[in-house]
């Protein structure tokens, strides 16, 4: 049998780094990624509390050892932070950033990808996928030390409200070739970007 290739990924659930408009999508992808790379490690985000039990069940069934869940929200600074459940949990953000007046909103605690690679000593990401409902910018306000050190080969962001091409600007800036992404099956664009040689 021929050895999957291994790979760190971060990972994060509308909140923080991961993706599109199911709530367990995120928890599927997560699954996915770890599967596909056994050797690797699989670092996912969930702050919404009705999803983040599916994320761990789902990695639980599959026998998943090398996936990291947190229930937690990735932004830019350290901390703790309103965030509104959306009614179908599709649409949940920060407080700050949501329109959906019929929500709840709880209390989540808040990391930035810098601290959080600080913390775990991840030298190495491959992979970043970041669905997190229009804290795009927030989340990249705290991400300043992956991008310029770390260096993740591909990013996948979805775009809710920010600008996808203030985006696009951004990650050149930090030495990575980017673009815009539509297509009909996504309600909304995508930033892919993928880090260009360093001379």
């Amino acid at each position: 049998m021929k050895e999957r290739p291994g790979f760190s990924s971060i990972t994060s659930a509308r909140g923080w780094l991961h993706w599109t408009a199911v709530p367990t999508s995120g928890s599927i992808l997560s699954c996915l990624l770890a599967w596909s790379a056994p050797v690797g490690e699989v670092h996912a985000f969930e702050p919404d509390p009705r999803v983040f039990p599916v994320l761990v069940e789902n990695v639980q069934k599959n026998g998943l050892k090398n996936v990291r869940a947190w229930q937690m929200a990735l932004g830019e600074m350290e901390g703790v932070a309103d965030f509104r459940l959306a009614i179908d949990s599709t649409g949940s953000a920060l407080a700050r950033l949501s329109s959906d007046a019929g929500g709840e909103t709880v209390r989540v605690a808040v990391t930035t990808l810098d601290g959080y690679i600080e913390r775990f000593g991840l030298k190495r990401v491959d992979a970043l996928k970041v669905d997190v409902e229009g804290a795009e910018g927030l989340l990249l306000a705290g991400a300043d030390r992956l991008l310029s050190e770390v260096c993740p080969g591909l990013i996948v962001i979805e775009c809710h409200e920010e600008d996808p091409e203030s985006i696009v600007h951004r990650l050149e800036n930090c030495g990575y070739r980017a673009s815009v992404w539509r297509d009909s099956l996504h309600l909304f664009p995508h930033v892919v970007a993928r880090r260009e040689k360093m001379a």
